[in-house]
Order: C-alpha cells, then structure tokens, then sequence
C-alpha cells in the first residue's frame, strides 16, 4: 500500500495532488506545529497584476507553539468575502470560472468560529478533490490512536507503519531533511514523486507555474485531471 503523507495546506498546488491521486491513503499531518506565513494558511493565484497571495487570517496570539489541529482562523474581518470578491475579479472570466467559484463558495458557506484551519483546509482539499473527479482516501494523523512517540522521519514511519505501508511516496522537497534508511530499516520502500506540472492556459498574460489548485480548476475545469497524472 502506498501512503503519502502531508500538512493540510490551503487550496495547495497541482502536485499536492498528484500524490493523492497516486496513493492508496493519504494522511494529513495535522498535528504538528503550525508555521506561521506558509502554504499552511495562504497560496497564490493569478491577478491581472501577476501572482498574489490569497491568504486566511490565523489567530495566533500567544499559540506560537500550537498545532495545526489546534489552531484557529480569525474572524476580525470578513475575509471569506474578500476571498469570493477576489476570485470574481481574477476568475470570473475564465472557462470555468463560474463553476470553481461556486464551488468555494459552497465550502465558505457554514463555517462557524469553532472551525479549525486545519478542517478548513481538509474540507477545501476535499472540494477540489470533487471537482477533479478524484477519490480522496484519506486519515488526519490526530486520528490515529496509539501511535509511538517520534519526530521528524521516525513520525512518518510510525504513521506508515501504523497504516500497514510497503511504500512511502515523498515529495521532492524530502532529500533535504529526511532519513530514507529509517523507512527501510522497517521495511518500507521510499518513492519520490517528481512531478512536474504541464503548462495550460491561463489568463492575464504570460504561463505562471505551481499556483494554487484554484488556478488549475478555474482555467481548465474537468481537464485539470489529466495534467495531474
């Protein structure tokens, strides 16, 4: 069985989900510790000005140390509007523009002040995930119970383990900080996804690579699957 693992990231790039399209269950790392200002809470898309940030305000104060699980999105400022009423603007022209707004919208509708980002994130994953037409088979890792304590490397071979893995698929970034041997010590094989997304047709001039997801839906729709495999 092939097991990726990852943070819940929002509204990620394509080649987030091109490992949920090769894995057999893919884990959400939420309970590790959130970093402020990362993927974790914000991601770009594409204005008529070039790349910007489209980013969920976190309340933070005082829980520089908590988990993605634990941590909350602030509600000062009705940003689930300022998001709808950028996308209208950058996207309401594209082919499926209508279609991909609708669907944020959806997702937007009922969140309450209780919501964590991480279910956030998960939530907008999994909306994404519909509109490709592509089977999310997935687990929050502050699901799984009884796991042994671990950091770093030792952490996603417990996971793996736990979830009965022969194979670990990794993303590109890996090599930096991960211990490969660990995995095979425990019998567990490490792929390395090289994904490398084809360009398509965008609007406001010049190909942008590795935009948020929502770039990929708005512009290509139910062909955005293809550029995932």
């Amino acid at each position: 069985m092939i097991v990726a693992i990852h943070q819940p990231n929002f509204f990620p790039w394509s080649g987030y989900f091109h490992k949920i399209l090769r894995a057999d269950c893919f884990v959400f790392l939420d309970n590790v510790q959130y970093s402020k200002n990362s993927f974790i809470n914000r991601n770009k898309i594409k204005t008529p000005k070039g790349p910007a940030w489209l980013t969920v305000p976190v309340a933070t104060a005082n829980h520089f140390q908590q988990n993605i699980c634990e941590t909350s999105m602030s509600w000062q400022t009705d940003w689930r509007a300022k998001h709808l009423a950028t996308l209208h603007s950058c996207y309401g022209r594209a082919p499926h523009g209508k279609q991909g707004i609708a669907m944020v919208e959806r997702e937007y509708a009922d969140l309450q002040p209780e919501t964590t980002l991480a279910e956030l994130n998960i939530r907008l994953v999994r909306g994404a995930c519909a509109m490709l037409d592509l089977p999310l088979r997935s687990v929050r890792s502050s699901e799984l119970a009884d796991l042994p304590p671990g950091v770093s490397t030792e952490r996603l071979v417990n996971i793996c383990r736990a979830l009965g893995a022969t194979e670990y698929l990794a993303g590109m970034g890996a090599p930096k900080y991960q211990e490969d041997a660990l995995f095979e010590q425990a019998g567990i094989r490490v792929a390395y996804s090289q994904y490398k997304p084809p360009s398509y047709d965008q609007l406001w001039g010049a190909y942008t690579p590795n935009l948020s997801i929502l770039d990929v839906l708005m512009n290509c729709g139910p062909a955005a699957k293809a550029l995932l495999q």
